[in-house]
């Protein structure tokens, strides 16, 4: 876990200040991934993840990232955070407590309210059974435990800016 923190504490900071001094095109390359360009508001993620220590680290490191971020330990939780919060895009394990991550999925593509909320599985079923019931289910991104941190927080980036961009439908 050291390992992933102190990589990222490393990172230069960003802060709008820092914008002033640059030229107009190099502006958006100056702000972290998890603000908007539009608004400069934080996108906002919620992980929803009951092993304690890596829900620590991915909110650590999201955070890093310049996102708002928010943890729920179980899938009952999760929704209600959901509810609650709208956040832009949610982690999801898929062996939750309570309500498990595919019905969670499924609950969240049934709400025309949550229907369009992005969805990254992140979970240890890495069989090509268990990620194409994943897509099939609606999840907008699969990644399967063990897993890069660096590359989890480009294709969180991705989605967030396909979304942002309104190219964000899943093929």
């Amino acid at each position: 876990m050291t390992a992933f923190l102190t990589e990222t504490a490393r990172q230069p900071q960003w802060s709008a200040s820092s914008e002033r001094s640059l030229p107009t095109e190099l502006t958006a390359l100056a702000r972290p991934a998890g603000y908007s360009s539009r608004s400069m508001a934080k996108a906002r993620i919620l992980i929803v993840e009951d092993d304690a220590s890596l829900a620590e680290v991915l909110e650590y490191n999201l955070s890093q990232e310049g996102y708002d971020v928010q943890v729920a330990r179980d899938g009952q939780m999760g929704l209600r955070e959901i509810r609650l919060r709208c956040p832009d895009l949610v982690v999801l394990d898929l062996m939750l407590p309570m309500i498990e991550g595919l019905e969670v999925c499924r609950l969240l593509r049934a709400d025309p309210a949550t229907a369009g909320l992005l969805v990254l599985m992140l979970t240890a079923r890495s069989e090509e059974s268990d990620e194409l019931v994943g897509f099939s289910v609606g999840a907008d991104d699969y990644v399967t435990k063990p897993f890069s941190v660096k590359v989890l927080l480009q294709r969180i980036n991705a989605l967030l800016r396909r979304k942002e961009q309104g190219t964000g439908d899943s093929d």
